[in-house]
């Protein structure tokens, strides 16, 4: 795997629903993670969170050369998850994890500081009761083109998500501390922090095509200068099969870090209100 890559594993929840494999699904995980699953009351629901734990356990359990069971994992006081080393020295992968309706994806890099975040194109969503959460250029990007608005609220969505998974401070960091908003020449999307919450300016930002319909977001941190990280889809059944479908097509955004303006502070008061 090399340093600037992201393997993108996807589950289909469908192909990982035979009574064999999750039964050893439920044999891989702790009894803590066996309580949560037996809790969920739709069937679809805990069966999403057993694929989610398989799938966790057998990618990463290769990372770090240990028995998919034998792994544990721990929160942090926002409720990033992260694996605990299994011995001192053993180098850990970043890793963030995204489920839909249908699928199951977890993104992985060596050496790279990661945030993931997937959304089904097909996901009706309503801009009136998500508007809090969009900075005023963002609620203009969405609202210039109603056409089109649904396929932008979640292009935006992943991206913020993708931002905060990153970060790793859930959300602590408000969404409207940071904007993604169009470029007036190109139509494309660039990201203008507001000054709240970035750490260092190194994000970089990428929306890419997924399996089943699916909209995607990753943000990196550590990618060298000019240098795309290569985004590498694995199509997956956990314990059942893998294959591997190569590079996935990518288009960075770009970012400029800027302070929000009196104007577009007054605006996110309004929209907030």
């Amino acid at each position: 795997m090399h340093s600037s890559s992201v393997q993108i594993w996807a589950a289909e929840l469908a192909r990982a629903a035979h009574p064999a494999l999750t039964r050893r699904y439920w044999e891989l995980m702790n009894p803590g993670e066996r309580q949560r699953a037996v809790r969920f009351m739709r069937h679809k629901d805990r069966h999403r969170y057993v694929v989610t734990r398989a799938l966790a356990r057998t990618v990463l359990a290769g990372y770090v050369c240990q028995p998919p069971e034998g792994l544990n994992f721990g929160r942090t006081p926002a409720g990033r998850p992260f694996l605990v080393a299994p011995r001192a020295g053993v180098p850990l992968p970043s890793f963030s994890i995204s489920h839909t309706e249908d699928y199951v994806f977890l993104a992985v890099a060596r050496h790279l500081r990661l945030g993931f975040d997937a959304e089904s194109a097909g996901r009706q969503v309503e801009f009136a009761a998500m508007r809090r959460f969009f900075t005023a250029a963002e609620a203009r990007y969405v609202l210039q083109h109603p056409a089109s608005s649904r396929r932008r609220i979640l292009e935006l969505w992943t991206l913020k998500e993708a931002y905060v998974k990153a970060l790793g401070l859930g959300l602590h960091l408000g969404l409207t501390s940071f904007s993604f908003a169009q470029l007036s020449s190109g139509g494309r999307v660039e990201k203008a922090f507001s000054g709240r919450g970035d750490d260092d300016g190194a994000w970089r930002f990428f929306e890419l095509a997924l399996p089943g319909e699916h909209l995607g977001a990753c943000c990196v941190g550590e990618a060298p200068p000019g240098q795309v990280p290569q985004m590498q889809l694995i199509d997956c059944v956990p314990l059942g099969g893998v294959r591997i479908e190569g590079a996935l097509p990518v288009q960075e955004v770009r970012v400029r870090k800027e302070r929000a303006s009196r104007t577009e502070r007054a605006l996110q008061e309004r929209l907030r209100a």
